[in-house]
């Protein structure tokens, strides 16, 4: 998510049960100063668990991890243990990558990944949702509608990449479903 990101996350996230039976990795493009806030108050009013992400830090499921801002980060297994890896990629425009985080979650989890691409500028996400479809993961895109800006989503659709295209209210229904 990029613009218009932060109340669709909050949205999602509220909507979905304590129960929550996955882990969630997030990139948001947001200052460094501003994620632990934001962590913390979508701690404050979600069931499931939010927090800012550490470097090498294991992942859980019904946990929520917001990636520090400017910020890349990775999802990696080491035998059986998944975790969480900050990332020097200078290859990167938008930072946190969202391409890095959606394409190294598909490389771990793959045909049991699913991509959010949610409301911002440009096209950060496509490539992460192309290798992501690639692994057979499922791809959620937010529609015209309710995004404040219609690019990150507009790209992954014009791509023929997103399983569904759907309003911010109905999306943590998708997710619930495609578990």
């Amino acid at each position: 998510a990029s613009t218009g990101g932060p109340p669709a996350l909050q949205h999602i996230l509220t909507s979905l049960p304590k129960t929550f039976p996955v882990p969630v990795v997030i990139a948001q493009h947001m200052p460094k100063i501003f994620t632990q806030s934001f962590s913390q108050r979508l701690d404050a009013v979600s069931q499931l668990h939010v927090k800012e992400a550490e470097d090498k830090e294991p992942i859980k499921a019904g946990t929520v991890y917001i990636a520090p801002g400017n910020t890349h980060m990775a999802v990696r297994k080491r035998g059986r243990e998944v975790y969480l890896e900050f990332v020097d990629g200078t290859q990167y425009i938008y930072r946190p990558s969202v391409d890095l985080l959606i394409g190294t979650t598909a490389e771990v989890y793959e045909r049991q990944s699913i991509g959010v691409i949610l409301t911002g500028m440009g096209n950060d996400g496509l490539v992460g949702m192309k290798q992501m479809k690639e692994k057979d993961g499922y791809i959620i895109a937010q529609d015209e509608e309710t995004c404040v800006v219609y690019g990150m989503p507009r790209a992954v659709v014009l791509a023929n990449l997103a399983n569904m295209v759907l309003p911010i209210d109905k999306i943590s229904e998708e997710i619930m479903r495609a578990l």
